[in-house]
């Protein structure tokens, strides 16, 4: 188990307001001090000699932003209270194999250099990941060939707002080779 606070004097944070120079829109940022704390729980093993796994839960507490005396919660607000994230895992004669889950809340604000949206639905997503890889030995020097599948269901869900949604990319499948000399 890890306890977590991050806290920042002065954050710097776009607001709603603009202004107009030469025909150009430039956003107005506001200070605020941020506070954010939280648990995070993590449990690792193994089932036999070749498999393991991996289960992990942040949970945040604390989320809070105060600007002029006056504070703000804003869990589920600009991020999410809960991240669960599960692992299952096999090893075996220089074959590796993962599938992975992770479960995250909603928010509703995304605040970027063109200002804040509220109202905004983000997070809220299951993702699942797998990969499968083999170690390899030559003349002395090692290589890893890997084949990998991201966002397996497809789901284009968004973690960012400012003009529109930014969707994830979706379904990704790909190789990888590395090499050690």
């Amino acid at each position: 188990a890890t306890w977590f606070l991050v806290y920042i004097d002065n954050q710097k944070t776009a607001t709603t307001d603009t202004y107009t120079v030469d025909a150009a829109t430039y956003y107005y940022y506001t200070e605020s001090n941020s506070r954010r704390q939280g648990l995070e729980f993590q449990l690792n093993g193994s089932l036999g000699a070749l498999v393991n796994y991996g289960l992990t839960w942040t949970h945040l507490l604390v989320n809070e932003t105060e600007t002029s005396g006056v504070t703000t919660d804003n869990i589920t607000v600009a991020y999410p209270e809960n991240i669960y994230t599960a692992r299952i895992g096999a090893a075996w004669k220089g074959w590796r194999a993962n599938i992975s889950g992770k479960n995250v809340d909603p928010w509703f604000t995304s605040t970027s250099s063109m200002g804040t949206a509220t109202n905004v639905k983000l997070g809220d997503y299951i993702r699942y990941d797998a990969n499968i890889a083999k170690d390899l030995s030559f003349a002395g020097h090692w290589a890893t060939a890997e084949i990998y599948g991201r966002n397996l269901t497809n789901d284009r869900y968004s973690t960012r707002y400012t003009t529109g949604y930014y969707r994830d990319r979706g379904l990704t499948l790909g190789t990888k080779l590395s090499v050690g000399l």
